[in-house]
C-alpha cells in the first residue's frame, strides 16, 4: 500500500480514536469524579502496558528490562 495512502488513514483513525478517548473520559469524569476516572485510566494503561512487555518478552525469551 502506499505510504501517503497508508499514513493518511492511519492519522485520520487516530483522531477519531483520540476524540472517543475525551468523549468518553469527559462522561465517566463527570460520573465518578475525576481523580478515580483519572486513576483507572492510569491504572488499566499500566497492566496493558506490563501485559504486552512480559508477553513480548516471553514470546523472545530474553531478560526482564523495563525502558520507557
Amino acid at each position: 500500500m502506499n505510504t501517503t495512502i497508508l499514513s493518511t488513514v492511519v492519522g485520520i483513525g487516530g483522531m477519531f480514536g483520540w476524540k472517543i478517548y475525551d468523549f468518553l473520559g469527559g462522561i465517566f469524569a463527570k460520573q465518578i469524579g475525576a481523580f478515580k476516572s483519572l486513576f483507572w485510566s492510569h491504572n488499566r494503561l499500566s497492566v496493558i502496558f506490563l501485559r504486552d512487555k512480559v508477553t513480548k518478552i516471553q514470546s523472545f525469551g530474553i531478560l526482564l528490562r523495563l525502558s520507557v
